[in-house]
C-alpha cells in the first residue's frame, strides 16, 4: 500500500472512532438529563448511591473520550501532513 492509501485508511477510521465517542458522550449526557428531569433521585432514595457513583464514572468517561478525540485527532493531522510533505517533495 502506498502512503496516500494507508493515510486515508487512516482518516476513515479515525473519523469513526471519533463519531463513536461522540455517540457515547451525547448518550452520556442525555442520560444525566434524564435523571436530571425525571427527578429520580428524590423519587427513589436508594438509587441515590447508584445515581452518584455513576456520575463519577460518567465525568472520568468524558474526561476520557475527550482525550481520546484529541489525541485521534492529533494522528490525523500529523499523517495528512507527513503524506502532503511526501507528495510535495
Amino acid at each position: 500500500m502506498s502512503l496516500i492509501e494507508i493515510s486515508a485508511i487512516m482518516h476513515i477510521s479515525g473519523s469513526l472512532f471519533i463519531l463513536l465517542t461522540l455517540i457515547t458522550i451525547i448518550s452520556i449526557l442525555f442520560g444525566y438529563i434524564l435523571i436530571k428531569n425525571f427527578k429520580l433521585e428524590e423519587k427513589y432514595p436508594r438509587l441515590s448511591r447508584l445515581i452518584n457513583l455513576r456520575r463519577k464514572f460518567t465525568r472520568f468517561t468524558l474526561i476520557w473520550n475527550f482525550f481520546l478525540i484529541f489525541m485521534v485527532l492529533l494522528t490525523i493531522i500529523f499523517f495528512n501532513i507527513y503524506a502532503l510533505y511526501i507528495i510535495w517533495y
